[in-house]
C-alpha cells in the first residue's frame, strides 16, 4: 500500500477530473446521452442475435 503514498497528489488530478463529470453525466442523464447509449446497445444486440418470431398466444 505504500505505492499510493509515494506518488504525488497531483497525479490523481487528471483521473478525478475525468471521472467526476463522467459520473455526473451518467447520474443525471443530461441530454439523454446515457439513455441513447443504452438503446443503441440493446439494438445492436438484437441485430446480432435476433430472437425467432414465435406465436405467444396461450393455447387452451
Amino acid at each position: 500500500m505504500t505505492l499510493f503514498r509515494e506518488r504525488p497528489q497531483s497525479i490523481w488530478v487528471l483521473p478525478l477530473l475525468a471521472l467526476g463529470p463522467a459520473l455526473g453525466l451518467l447520474a443525471t442523464d443530461w441530454s439523454g446521452w446515457a439513455s441513447g447509449m443504452r438503446g443503441w446497445l440493446f439494438d445492436s444486440y438484437q441485430r446480432a442475435h435476433p430472437r425467432p418470431l414465435q406465436d405467444t398466444r396461450a393455447e387452451a
